[in-house]
């Protein structure tokens, strides 16, 4: 557990990382270009004033001829080491300069009237200049005024700024991951521990649950998605569990009673009349057997998926007359009378033959909990956008406590009365699914000593 919460903290700091030193080298280069922008302007500002400056000094003497004072343009007394000016003609003669101190005895680039303005110039490897140059018209001479001053100090200092970006760039970004690290450490704690107790939740102890700090922050909603899969978990095996038993328990009545139908044969003698009743009483388990195994199977089927439903428009009436008229025997036996209530005309999308097995189940339901000469009534409906068929019994009705189990597998009210009828309890539980896999609700409306009715609601649309 420790490699893992190692590797997971490692791997979110290297990401933690990247994304710091992009967002690092991305400032340093907007500050870099933004101070190297103002420099510049700053620069060309200067060379500006000194453009004016010399403009400013050059004047006609009496004769018409250009004059320049004695004194430098600069304001000081003593020439600008880095400040230069020079005037020459449309054609490019030089008619006036002042460069003092001009490194290597370099002058100013001659300019185009379509090169005006402000640049930067070479004027050897390791002397870079800004110079501005402009037209001026003084009396009947045309000339080119242009001022310049070295970027050393501009160069310097944009050097210094690269030095110390360049120096803290690194420092930055390992106090970035440390900090990173030690904050992934801690956030991803819980979620160690967290890794390390739903671990420790097997198939056996899935009563056990996350511990919840604080339920509001993401781990504590992680943490309650974790523990409502287990108990979804645990309910589901729990009723495994009691579906393998209860299956295994249904399984194993039938096969005794025929093997002791079997014995009994046996030690009883050779007569025919003998062979043919314990012949029939196998052929009666053998039956139940088979019916049980069906059911089994069709629950199986329906767990996976892998019964499609054949939908088709259906009315409603035919399928309550069907159901009917196939159970009519069985209710006849115990003197029972159903009767159907409504009118034809309740059409819908559906299976016809899994909505007839889900009558068919609450029906038989019916029959065997209802008491002799009672009426049983199956009533067709018809709502907004829905349709209804209700089976209603006179029996003994269920108690309010067992009624939110009633459509679980292998579960019986009366267990000794149902295994007598041969009920599986497993008649609900298919009732149940054949209707919700229609998108519709099987509800009961039952008290005690007052029946009971089951009522199957289905959208009316395809």
């Amino acid at each position: 557990m420790l490699v893992v919460e190692h590797v997971v903290t490692l791997g979110g700091a290297y990401g933690q990382n990247r994304v710091t030193f992009i967002v690092l080298v991305a400032y340093a280069t907007i500050v870099y270009a933004l101070l190297s922008r103002r420099l510049v302007a700053e620069l060309d500002d200067r060379v500006r004033d000194d453009y004016e400056a010399a403009e400013n000094a050059i004047d006609l003497g009496p004769d018409g001829s250009l004059e320049w004072p004695v004194q430098p343009v600069d304001a000081d007394d003593q020439p600008s080491r880095d400040h230069w000016v020079e005037v020459r003609t449309l054609d490019g003669t030089l008619v006036h300069e002042e460069l003092p101190n001009l490194p290597g005895k370099h002058s100013l680039p001659t300019f185009s009237a379509n090169e005006l303005g402000a640049r930067a110039v070479d004027l050897a490897p390791d002397l870079h200049v800004r110079v501005y140059s402009a037209k001026r018209q003084i009396g009947s001479h045309a000339v080119v005024i242009s001022a310049a001053r070295s970027d050393q100090s501009v160069r310097q200092e944009l050097a210094d700024l690269w030095i110390v970006l360049g120096l803290g760039l690194p420092i930055a970004v390992g106090l970035a991951s440390l900090g990173g690290y030690l904050i992934a450490r801690r956030a991803l704690s819980p979620l160690s521990s967290m890794a390390s107790r739903a671990r420790d939740i097997t198939a056996e102890r899935l009563h056990e649950r996350l511990s919840i700090a604080r339920a509001d922050d993401e781990l504590g909603q992680l943490a309650t998605v974790f523990n409502e899969t287990f108990e979804r978990l645990e309910k589901s095996f729990e009723q495994l569990k009691r579906f393998t038993s209860d299956a295994s328990h249904e399984l194993r009545t039938p096969l005794a009673a025929l093997r002791a139908v079997g014995e009994v044969g046996l030690s009883d003698g050779a007569s025919p009349e003998k062979l043919r009743e314990t012949v029939s009483s196998m052929l009666e388990e053998a039956d139940r057997l088979t019916r049980l195994v069906d059911a089994l199977l069709h629950l199986a089927r329906a767990d996976t998926g892998r019964i499609a439903l054949k939908k088709a428009p259906i009315d409603l009436y035919d399928v309550a007359e069907d159901a009917a008229a196939q159970l009519g025997v069985l209710a006849d036996e115990r003197s029972q009378s159903l009767k159907i209530q409504g009118t034809k005309g309740t059409s819908l999308d559906a299976d016809r033959v899994l909505m007839k097995q889900a009558v068919l189940n609450l029906l038989d339901n019916a029959i065997a909990y209802g008491p002799p000469s009672s009426e049983i009534v199956l009533a067709v409906e018809t709502t907004e956008g829905w349709s209804e068929i209700s089976v209603s019994d006179h029996g003994p009705g269920i108690p309010v406590e067992q009624q939110a189990r009633i459509f679980e597998r292998f579960y019986r009210v009366d267990d000794s009365r149902a295994r007598d009828q041969g009920g599986f309890g497993l008649g609900l539980a298919i009732a149940k699914w054949s209707v919700e896999a229609h998108g519709g609700t099987l509800t009961l409306e039952s008290a005690p000593g007052d029946g009971s009715t089951f009522r199957i609601r289905l959208p009316r649309a395809a």
